[in-house]
């Protein structure tokens, strides 16, 4: 796996720049967005890497949490270490009061499968060899219900570490030589970027053609198998 990442700033619609880790070698990627306090970004990288690691070396690794009886197991040890994070994350900020929550995607490859697991931003979207760009998952922010005729700035639906409990969703698929994953932080999905031919799906045409249409910020990450 291969990753790139680029933030674009636009003073109409500031977004905060989401933190990213990516171990090539373990083929982990981690993507988060931090609203209000800023969290030691250990917490979320050595968190989730920690646990995931330890469940190659030992496949039946302890989980205080029950499995999900529908999951595999690299996706209930994914489940396990993003509901890790939440349970520290709450503990230790926001406990007595409300003072930070964040945005996650965490993208993990064993043998053949990958397996993510997301709560609120980045949208995200597969690119096939002779398919058409494909929304694997859609996340609206807040500011598209609350703007009446201009658009508000980004305001996160969906957060990690805000409750001591979390919905996340955890997914799965086999990628094919040459696919992409596009990891799109932005208010909505851009129609634009939908059709686009397989010989204009560069990272730099994607982006370009976000940015000649938006007037908002946006960060966009490429995850190529």
């Amino acid at each position: 796996m291969k990753f790139i990442e680029r933030s674009f700033y636009s003073s109409k619609g500031l977004r905060p720049r989401p933190s990213f880790y990516f171990n090539e070698s373990e083929q982990l990627v981690i993507a988060y967005t931090n609203w209000g306090q800023k969290v030691n970004q250990d917490d979320v990288f050595k968190t989730i890497e920690g646990y995931l690691l330890s469940s190659l070396v030992d496949d039946e690794v302890t989980s205080p949490f029950i499995s999900v009886p529908h999951l595999g197991k690299t996706a209930n040890h994914l489940r396990t270490a993003l509901l890790l994070l939440n349970e520290l994350l709450y503990k230790k900020y926001n406990s007595s009061e409300l003072s930070v929550g964040l945005e996650i995607f965490v993208g993990f490859k064993k043998n053949d499968e990958f397996v993510f697991g997301h709560i609120g931003q980045p949208n995200i979207l597969i690119s096939r060899k002779k398919m058409n760009i494909l929304p694997v998952y859609q996340n609206l922010d807040l500011s598209l219900d609350l703007s009446k005729e201009n658009l508000l700035p980004p305001v996160p639906s969906k957060l990690i570490g805000i409750n001591a409990s979390v919905d996340l969703e955890i997914e799965s698929l086999k990628p094919q030589d040459g696919d992409k994953l596009l990891l799109l932080s932005y208010s909505w999905i851009p129609k634009e970027i939908l059709n686009l031919k397989d010989n204009q799906r560069s990272f730099e045409n994607i982006t370009k053609t976000i940015s000649d249409i938006s007037d908002q910020s946006f960060w966009l990450g490429m995850l190529e198998f």
